[in-house]
């Protein structure tokens, strides 16, 4: 992910009232990508709104969460990631990276 392209389309989609849920998942992977687990789960947390039974974006706050330490919280966002699609992939693929 290019912050530069991230920022821009943030400011500009912030000022024309038009986020989307993907690119606040984007947002998400950036502040995962860089350490910084509780901004990640910010930007999940915004994408799932109308989306909450999304279970790839259940399962990244669930490693954002674990991330970040708190591994209660996690298994609860992992369950609800499982109880969403228990047919998804999302696990095997989070264990190589953060998205399926």
């Amino acid at each position: 992910l290019r912050e530069g392209h991230l920022v821009r389309d943030y400011e500009a989609q912030t000022r024309a009232g038009t986020i989307t849920w993907e690119l606040q998942r984007d947002v998400g992977d950036f502040f995962l990508l860089r350490g910084d687990f509780t901004r990640a789960a910010e930007f999940y947390g915004h994408a799932l709104d109308g989306r909450a039974d999304d279970a790839e974006l259940l399962a990244r706050m669930g490693r954002a969460r674990f991330l970040g330490g708190d591994t209660d919280d996690a298994a609860r966002w992992f369950e609800r990631a499982r109880a969403a699609d228990p047919d998804a992939r999302v696990f095997e693929h989070l264990e190589r990276g953060i998205a399926p």
